[in-house]
């Protein structure tokens, strides 16, 4: 099961450190800022990955 960072956990996502890519961001074509950050502890208790720059990123809506 994937589960995102949880938003009632302020350390998830203070310090803003990692940039947090929603899935409508991927409209935009090329991302180049996001509008959310989580924090490492956030990515680590998560199963948020963490990709390289460049990195193509597919969003799959209602997929289980």
């Amino acid at each position: 099961m994937r589960v995102s960072p949880n938003r009632k956990t302020a350390e998830f996502y203070e310090p803003a450190e990692i940039a947090w890519v929603k899935s409508g961001e991927l409209r935009q074509g090329f991302i180049t800022d996001t509008e959310e950050f989580i924090s490492q502890r956030g990515l680590d208790k998560s199963s948020a990955k963490l990709v390289p720059a460049d990195t193509p990123v597919l969003a799959m809506y209602g997929a289980t």
